[in-house]
């Protein structure tokens, strides 16, 4: 049985009352519970995410497309050889908009995977 004490005195609640508080009490705590965006993925799970969305063949198409030799490469670079993804890195920040990709969805949906 839940009590609850008040200035008043104790006050007991009907089992019809504490199930609704208890209904209540776990909708609360649903509501408080937030998914975390992991802050790294592997390359793998990048890879695969991408592929499960129909993007990686843009990647590849983006990357080609980089005018800037030097910064092509160094984007490369990273494409192929990087082993872990974070979610601020500089070159995922820049190619993000141009897929349409959401990081904080992708990265979620990737730590999946």
């Amino acid at each position: 049985m839940r009590v609850h004490a008040t200035f008043e005195g104790n006050v007991e609640y009907t089992p019809e009352e504490e199930l609704e508080a208890d209904i209540l009490e776990a909708e609360y705590l649903a509501s408080l519970s937030v998914i975390q965006v992991p802050k790294t993925i592997t390359m793998a799970q990048c890879r695969e995410q991408l592929i499960c969305i129909g993007l990686d063949d843009e990647v590849e198409a983006i990357l080609n497309a980089i005018p800037d030799l030097v910064k092509q490469k160094i984007y490369r670079n990273g494409w192929e050889y990087e082993t872990i993804v974070k979610i601020d890195n500089p070159m995922l920040l820049e190619l993000a908009p141009l897929l349409s990709i959401d990081l904080d969805n992708f990265f979620i949906e990737a730590n999946k995977l």
